[in-house]
């Protein structure tokens, strides 16, 4: 294979179209390391055990004996969090890439002219003067 032919295979939008965009896929990650993040954390129950209840030594033994869930808590965490900052830049990528709604934000942020009022013509003011 020659350098020019792979050039213009890298160039070609067809074949670049059927690949999965990285920050996609990083928002997979982030989604099952969140439910990871969660699990664990719903399973340490050292502090809710009523066996350990008003008992600090008790607790934090218990915890020791749960080191391993909390650690998968904290790095289920890190990584959804990471991993949802480069999906969202991703993300804004994309929607800069969509064409703009014509007068869009133009309606969006017009203040309103009490004056002429609402759509319909009714002005708040009663007919008798």
């Amino acid at each position: 294979m020659s350098i020019s032919s792979s050039v213009a295979a890298a160039a070609d939008p067809v074949q670049s179209s059927n690949r999965r965009p990285a920050w996609a896929a990083a928002g997979v990650v982030a989604g099952l390391a969140g439910i990871v993040g969660i699990q664990a954390s719903t399973r340490v129950t050292a502090v809710y055990d009523e066996s350990t209840a008003g008992d600090p030594v008790a607790i934090v033994n218990r915890l020791t004996e749960q080191r391993m869930l909390i650690l998968v808590e904290h790095m289920g965490f890190a990584v959804a969090a990471l991993a949802l900052l480069v999906f969202a830049a991703g993300l804004a990528r994309l929607s800069s890439c969509w064409p703009a709604r014509p007068g869009w934000a133009d309606r969006a942020n017009r203040p309103r002219d009490a004056g002429r009022g609402d759509r319909n013509g009714h002005t708040g003011r009663s007919v008798r003067s």
